[in-house]
């Protein structure tokens, strides 16, 4: 486009709601920015907020005021103080050329509402549980691209980016996508990266469970955000044991592209283990996780051991056992991963996602 692009993204993040709303907002933006465009974050202003890490990826962050009785936990607020806030913020901005919102609570009411301000509006989503009046809706979790998933959620006229395929990956992981490393079955690297928060703090169980090992691996690293309730004793931990304690990490790729194994959650960086062929052990830590961890664990790309709460210490280490046992199975975990990104081919999937924008736009 001739003119600079103007972008908009309404989204959050706390200890409630996780780190992963913001981190693939941020991989859509970086992308976006790369090819010119202006980006401002409007986000509410709630504990672990994630403001610093908007801010140092190079965007402008517009606060919305915190509410003490937010009436929607998840939201942060009213709807009604929801609606009159975001205009209030989006309107100095105005004319928008794309709204981007990645918000469970936020639907078809805010989105058509914020229409006011923006040419388009573009929805992340991966609950289906919400009618949406947007553009472009992107849901990138494996069974999304079920072509009925959101006939009833969404206009026929909305074009719909469903599936792994769209995966929102940042830049950093396109070199190892294009020139993908050979996986042999050995474990010599573990990485540990359970959520951005972990408030039930899997990261110590998974910790404790390599302890355990006979054959311990010669490098476990470990990546929690300082700012996490048990970052503390995960270091403490570390120190004891041996264990590299990164706390939190600009990049992530060229940690998950040395790996072996990683130990981890459900969301986003599910795709990023996925588009390097990272074979992982995998607990699930929110119920609308449950189907993408199911259907990844069914394509063989991941060992989903359930629920983490359900999990215990020698379930993990005895998963890591077993896959020490039976080598044959890590390069077959990792070519099956990168085809569910379609990734088998160097295509960078973000480059699919930046076609739909710009065709939408223009």
């Amino acid at each position: 486009m001739s003119k600079q692009l103007r972008v908009a993204v309404r989204t959050d993040a706390s200890d409630l709601i996780g780190s992963g709303h913001v981190m693939r907002t941020l991989a859509v933006s970086q992308a976006l920015h790369a090819r010119g465009a202006h980006v401002t974050y409007i986000c509410r202003n709630r504990p672990y907020g994630m403001r610093g890490t908007i801010e140092s990826a190079g965007f402008e962050v517009d606060e919305l005021p915190a509410v003490h009785e937010p009436g929607d936990a998840w939201l942060g607020a009213t709807y009604e103080e929801e609606l009159a806030d975001s205009a209030r913020a989006l309107e100095p901005l105005a004319p928008i050329d794309l709204l981007l919102v990645d918000h469970y609570s936020l639907d078809t009411r805010w989105e058509g509402r914020m229409r006011a301000f923006c040419r388009r509006v573009m929805a992340i989503d991966d609950m289906a549980n919400r009618v949406h009046d947007c553009d472009i809706l992107l849901d990138q979790n494996l069974g999304a691209d079920d072509p009925g998933r959101y006939d009833a959620l969404a206009s026929p006229h909305t074009r719909r980016l469903l599936g792994p395929k769209f995966a929102m990956l940042r830049e950093e992981f396109r070199p190892y996508i294009a020139h993908p490393r050979e996986r042999a079955g050995s474990i010599e690297r573990i990485l540990v990266f359970i959520s951005g928060f972990d408030p039930g703090d899997e990261t110590g169980k998974a910790l404790r469970a390599l302890d355990t090992l006979e054959q311990r691996p010669s490098v476990v690293q470990v990546v929690l955000p300082e700012e996490a309730p048990h970052a503390a004793r995960i270091r403490e931990h570390c120190e004891r044991s041996g264990y590299s304690y990164l706390g939190r990490v600009q990049t992530m790729a060229p940690l998950m592209n040395d790996a072996d194994l990683g130990i981890g959650g459900v969301g986003s960086t599910t795709w990023e283990r996925c588009a390097l062929g990272l074979p992982a052990i995998v607990v699930t830590v929110a119920e609308n996780q449950r189907n993408g961890a199911r259907a990844a664990a069914q394509a063989g790309a991941i060992q989903w051991l359930g629920e983490a709460q359900d999990v215990a210490e020698g379930d993990i280490a005895g998963a890591i056992a077993q896959l020490q046992r039976d080598p044959a199975r890590l390069p077959a975990m990792s070519e099956k991963a990168r085809a569910l990104i379609g990734a088998e081919d160097g295509t960078f999937p973000m480059d699919r996602v930046l076609k739909c924008i710009f065709e939408v736009i223009e």
